[in-house]
């Protein structure tokens, strides 16, 4: 088993090759993320850090990514064979376990080893090609689906809030004003400011409620689900529209690197690979 040492020292001060034995036949291979081992189409991702260190925004929404493309990530801290903490994300499954062993790290791995062994991975659906039907004259009235879709650019209201439903999905709840500026035929500067309060599910959540933060400017794509009628410092009647998020652009940079350039990137909402979630062993 072999990965470029010098990178692998670079990136965390780690040393795979003290989990020889639990990848069955298979490799770990370098690449930006520490490595990863494949089993029939399934990959499992390793990513080290020294004790205390955070993966960089870029890193983390490529972790995130591989996750809704359903693969698995395990983030590791720790020096050489004493690790220290865990990050698991697979699935619906994202947790922390904090004083682990190496035989803790090499159970998880093996047990998904397992699992991927028995469990071939389906490609991620694509959209069919749009075809010509003629209608079929059946003597009722053709009902066709309804569809809408806003795109928003603006900027946050207020920080993130972060919570879980009953059933345990995380959702992200933001706001976000649009503003809009234009000039009378008297020259006057007029500006009209419009709310939408964003919910952001699932696999958004986490990313939006680490680097989002009040000012912040994003891009959304979503669905209008209802207007929320409230009155305003002055005693007017307003309305905020509900949106639920389907994609969430970060255009700014984290929040806690405020003399970092920016740095766009794309929230992972993107469709999970048909992978059986409560299957995997996590």
């Amino acid at each position: 088993m072999t990965i470029n040492s010098a990178h692998r020292y670079l990136q965390g001060v780690w040393d795979w090759a003290i989990l020889d034995g639990c990848f069955g036949d298979s490799k770990i291979k370098p690449m930006d993320i520490d490595g990863y081992i494949e089993r029939r189409g399934h990959k499992f991702f390793l990513e080290c850090k020294a004790p205390g260190v955070e993966p960089s925004y870029a890193q983390y929404t490529a972790l995130r990514s591989l996750v809704s493309d359903g693969h698995a990530v395990m983030m590791l801290w720790g020096r050489r064979d004493q690790p220290e903490k865990l990050r698991l994300m697979a699935g619906k499954c994202d947790r922390v376990e904090e004083d682990i062993d190496l035989g803790r790290v090499r159970q998880i791995i093996s047990d998904w080893y397992q699992w991927a062994d028995r469990t071939p991975r389906q490609p991620t659906a694509k959209p069919a090609t749009a075809k010509t039907v003629e209608p079929i004259e059946t003597g009722e009235t053709d009902s066709m689906s309804s569809y809408q879709q806003i795109t928003i650019l603006g900027n946050l209201g207020n920080e993130p809030e972060m919570r879980y439903t009953p059933s345990g999905t995380p959702v992200t709840s933001f706001n976000v004003a649009v503003s809009r500026q234009w000039s009378t035929a008297d020259g006057d500067r007029k500006e009209k400011t419009t709310w939408f309060r964003i919910s952001a599910w699932g696999n958004q959540a986490q990313p939006c409620a680490d680097y989002l933060a009040k000012g912040s400017r994003v891009l959304v794509v979503g669905e209008v689900e209802e207007a929320r009628v409230y009155t305003d410092r002055d005693g007017n009647a307003r309305a905020s529209l509900e949106v639920k998020a389907q994609t969430v652009q970060f255009l700014d940079s984290r929040k806690d690197e405020d003399n970092a350039p920016a740095r766009p990137a794309h929230s992972t909402a993107k469709a999970v690979a048909s992978v059986q979630d409560e299957d995997i062993p996590f």
